[in-house]
């Protein structure tokens, strides 16, 4: 009895342990949804943070006397990493429903700025917000709590554009002056970068809203195109024209940027439009134009549909065919 008993003893603890260790449903979403509280806004400012670093490392990359603060802001980059594996480990230990997302920001932290939450995958933590819902809804607030904000930043290229253009050469001997443009060109940067990471994020196809906003995706890519400055593949593509097609490339999206956000401004629609009689005809004509194009789409996709059944049908019948033959 003894030695039964033992090993009825042992197998009970295992089960009670494997039982304790596989939380169920109920225990999972709490467990999931407790880490979202405890490190959403933590893991959002951190983010902010390191997206500022990387800023300082692309727009001083290629100024030598800057070598100490590019340097300080590396290490503040590298340093921030242990934050994410964590996160990343207790995402994957508590069965994250984000759907691997974690995997990516533990290799770019910036990315995390529009991360979805662990639990639902469907909200996303934001300042004086708190947890939203992703949604149109939440799209539409969020870019018109932007549009003031990201205006200023738009307005800010110009002089800055104008200060790197006509004090080129105090730039370059300066110090204190070559930091203080180099710091607006990372701010300005970073501003545009986090809101393209957020937008993208909550938009319902991302794939369209990259394709619908590439102007603003060059232009925040284009500072990775100048630190290829500081290797040798930098000189075969001549950096010194890189920074103008960058310069060019801000410009223009100033005036996009200038122009969307203004048209967000509904005296500015009444200006535009008309007066609402007018807007109301013009809206019908658009009305019944889109009409007839959602028409048009409906026709090819039943032509593609029984081209398909068709196809399908034929590839069916053709080995039973064979078979009675």
């Amino acid at each position: 009895m003894p030695e039964s008993g033992l090993p009825r003893y042992s197998l009970t603890g295992k089960e009670a342990s494997v039982n304790k260790s596989t939380p169920t449903d109920h225990t999972r979403s709490s467990s999931l949804r407790l880490w979202d509280e405890r490190t959403g806004p933590e893991m959002f400012w951190l983010s902010i943070l390191s997206l500022i670093l990387l800023a300082g490392m692309f727009h001083i990359n290629d100024r030598p006397n800057h070598l100490a603060v590019f340097n300080g802001c590396l290490l503040g980059f590298l340093g921030l990493y242990p934050a994410y594996w964590v996160d990343c480990f207790w995402a994957v230990r508590l069965g994250s429903r984000d759907g691997g997302y974690h995997w990516l920001y533990a290799i770019f932290p910036p990315l995390r700025i529009g991360a979805k939450d662990h639990e639902t995958n469907h909200r996303i933590w934001l300042p004086r917000l708190g947890w939203q819902s992703i949604g149109f809804e939440l799209e539409r607030r969020i870019q018109q709590g932007l549009q003031v904000p990201m205006i200023v930043m738009s307005l800010l290229i110009l002089p800055l554009l104008g200060t790197e253009y006509f004090f080129s050469a105090r730039i370059g001997d300066d110090y204190q002056f070559a930091a203080l443009t180099a710091a607006a060109s990372g701010i300005i940067w970073s501003a545009f970068a986090a809101e393209f990471i957020l937008m993208a994020t909550i938009s319902q196809n991302k794939i369209d809203y990259c394709r619908e906003h590439i102007l603003e995706l060059i232009i925040i890519l284009l500072p990775i195109l100048g630190m290829l400055g500081t290797v040798q593949i930098g000189r075969e593509l001549r950096i010194n024209q890189i920074t103008k097609a960058a310069n060019l490339y801000r410009l223009r999206g100033l005036g996009i940027r200038f122009w969307q956000s203004l048209l967000m401004f509904d005296f500015v629609n009444r200006l535009l439009n008309g007066p609402p009689p007018k807007q109301l005809k013009r809206l019908k004509v658009l009305s019944e134009k889109k009409r007839d194009e959602l028409q048009q789409l409906e026709s090819r996709i039943q032509r593609l549909e029984s081209l398909f059944f068709q196809s399908a049908a034929e590839a069916q019948i053709a080995p039973d065919s064979r078979r009675a033959a």
